[in-house]
């Protein structure tokens, strides 16, 4: 039977390395996931899942076991991405790199459309101002609710509404001029 995860998570406070692994487990995919949204690349996503499980590892004893382990590492994942959004931008790298996302049964033309779409909509979050960015991309794309986008981004929930409102409204003007960042 697994343990539950507050203990897992005091076990890890108190220096178990394998309670720790036992975290890395069972956050791994959503923070790649995460990472990727907003990297659009795989190494690099890679690199900030590392990063933020050192930062995790680092600030764990820290930890306050009154609020969301989940939220708190989401914090740092989103953060960890953003500070490696800055750095690529300084050194005017933005790398993207696909995951395939091909079905076996589905058509190529479909495959090649949805494809296309989905790339316009990054592209789209990326013209974005980062604040808006972040909430799309947690609340959109991650579908985490308004209170955690809040917790995660330590704002009101209303602050995390007007970022949505705002950045679905410039996604949707970017889309229907055709892909242009006006």
């Amino acid at each position: 039977m697994a343990e539950p995860n507050e203990l897992i998570i005091q076990k890890a406070m108190q220096g178990d390395t394998e309670a720790f692994r036992v975290l890395v487990g069972k956050y791994q995919n959503f923070a790649f996931h995460l990472a990727y949204r907003f990297l659009h690349s795989e190494t690099d996503a890679m690199d900030t899942v590392q990063e933020s499980f050192i930062r995790v590892w680092q600030h764990l004893p820290r930890f306050n076991q009154n609020n969301s382990f989940s939220t708190w590492f989401y914090r740092i994942v989103t953060n960890s991405a953003l500070d490696r959004i800055r750095k690529n931008t300084r050194r005017s790298e933005v790398p993207f790199e696909r995951i395939p996302e091909i079905k076996a049964d589905c058509d190529p033309e479909s495959v090649c459309i949805r494809q296309e779409f989905i790339q316009r909509i990054r592209d789209a979050a990326d013209a974005l101002p980062d604040k808006q960015r972040t909430v799309f991309i947690l609340r959109d794309l991650q579908e985490l609710s308004i209170r955690e986008v809040a917790e995660i981004l330590h704002c009101t929930a209303q602050t995390v509404k007007s970022h949505l409102y705002y950045a679905r409204k410039k996604i949707r003007q970017i889309l229907a001029a055709g892909g242009d960042r006006k």
